[in-house]
């Protein structure tokens, strides 16, 4: 077992084209020693949404704050509370959109097969 331990959480700003009122902070990664997987603290603020994305190797999605909605082109909209994860396949698209009041705080696994 290998803990990774983060000397500051300070979220940085993401400048993906489509994403409004987002911001990141890397928790793990290929230069934190941890080759398969990459783990993102996302952080929408209210009315905010992500660039459309997509993952080669699938992505994970667990809402830990908030209300969001999980959009794709394929399954629509779904509304997520804080708990509910998402699983999407390789190359599935999806955005997610803060549909609170409050800001939402997504945890975000790309490299999940």
């Amino acid at each position: 077992m290998r803990i990774v331990r983060r000397q500051d959480l300070k979220p940085s700003r993401v400048s993906d084209v489509g994403a409004s009122g987002v911001s990141e902070g890397v928790l793990a990664d290929q230069a934190h020693g941890c080759g398969r997987f990459a783990a993102r603290k996302v952080f929408i603020a209210s009315g905010g949404r992500t660039a459309r994305f997509r993952s080669a190797a699938g992505t994970m999605i667990v809402l830990l704050e908030g209300t969001v909605g999980a959009s794709s082109p394929a399954d629509g909209l779904e509304i997520m509370l804080p708990g509910d994860a998402v699983i999407l396949g390789e190359c599935e698209e999806c955005r997610i959109i803060n549909h609170g009041d409050d800001r939402a705080v997504v945890l975000r696994v790309d490299g999940v097969r």
